[in-house]
């Protein structure tokens, strides 16, 4: 049996739990020194912003298909964040490829904790719209904002048919998107049937 004095000293050193930092933290800098933190999967983090290109000053930041790869590397085994935001990143069609491959689910139903994805201005086309609409079709993903991007009629149905898919999909907005009147009124009709 241990003394009393050694049991003692082993209680006093379980560190204690650390309350959740509120309101949390939207981290919004430098690539290298936010997604350690999402790849760490850190529970303080729900949101990641990744800041347009000349918002930092003197910090040259272009996140493209090849950044947005990385970006989602960290984002898989994550957790908590539940809000991506990369408006104005000049990802187009290979970067929205990535992000499709993030949100569709596995066999299980496990992959993806987004929420609220925002690519507006990100130069994303029909070839984009198509494979986010699958990955958003088998997603949980309730609000899409992918206003001014380059989204024609093909890319618009493709997302409609996502959005009869996924019944989880609240919001889709696509406006300043070359879109044709019809296909734009049959998107509000699904939204509305919610």
């Amino acid at each position: 049996m241990a003394p009393k004095g050694k049991m003692l000293a082993k209680a006093k050193a379980k560190p204690e739990a650390t309350p959740r930092p509120w309101p949390p933290k939207v981290p919004m800098g430098p690539i290298e020194d936010v997604l350690p933190l999402i790849a760490d999967d850190d529970e303080s983090l729900d949101t990641l912003i990744l800041p347009p290109p000349g918002l930092l000053d003197g910090v040259d930041l272009h996140f493209g298909p090849e950044e947005m790869e990385y970006v989602c590397q960290c984002l898989e085994k994550n957790t908590t964040v539940t809000q991506l935001n990369a408006s104005m990143s000049a990802i187009g069609d290979a970067g929205a490829k990535h992000i499709a491959a993030l949100l569709d689910k596995d066999d299980k139903g496990t992959k993806g904790t987004i929420a609220r994805l925002s690519l507006n201005g990100c130069g994303i086309g029909s070839e984009g719209a198509r494979a986010l609409a699958d990955g958003l079709a088998r997603s949980d993903v309730m609000v899409v904002e992918l206003t001014s991007n380059r989204i024609d009629d093909a890319g618009g149905k493709a997302l409609l048919e996502a959005l009869r898919q996924n019944k989880k999909l609240r919001e889709l907005k696509l406006s300043f998107n070359p879109i044709s009147q019809e296909i734009e009124a049959e998107i509000e009709r699904a939204l509305l049937l919610r």
